[in-house]
């Protein structure tokens, strides 16, 4: 959490509760799989992530390498919440 915070030093926010939020908590806010494309992960390919693209699903930032990308790992919500819930419960 630290080196996010670090990492996010020179972010600018809304308001100083929306700081605060995120001063307390970093890891609430950061990109799941380390900002590479979620859509990559899927196939094992860690190709980076384009911060225009991206999806909150159960409170989980993805970030994905483009629209294309963004598209496909959409095609199917109940699909992919079902396997990020699951994902998550095993953490």
């Amino acid at each position: 959490a630290a080196a996010l915070t670090d990492a996010l030093k020179d972010n600018r926010f809304v308001s100083e509760d929306h700081k605060k939020m995120f001063t307390e908590n970093p890891g609430r806010f950061a990109p799941q799989y380390g900002g590479f494309c979620a859509n990559g992960i899927v196939y094992g390919i860690p190709w980076g992530g384009d911060p225009d693209t991206w999806r909150i699903v159960n409170d989980r930032l993805y970030i994905f390498g483009g629209e294309g990308s963004q598209r496909y790992w959409s095609m199917d919500e109940s699909v992919t919440s079902t396997w990020v819930t699951n994902i998550g419960a095993m953490r």
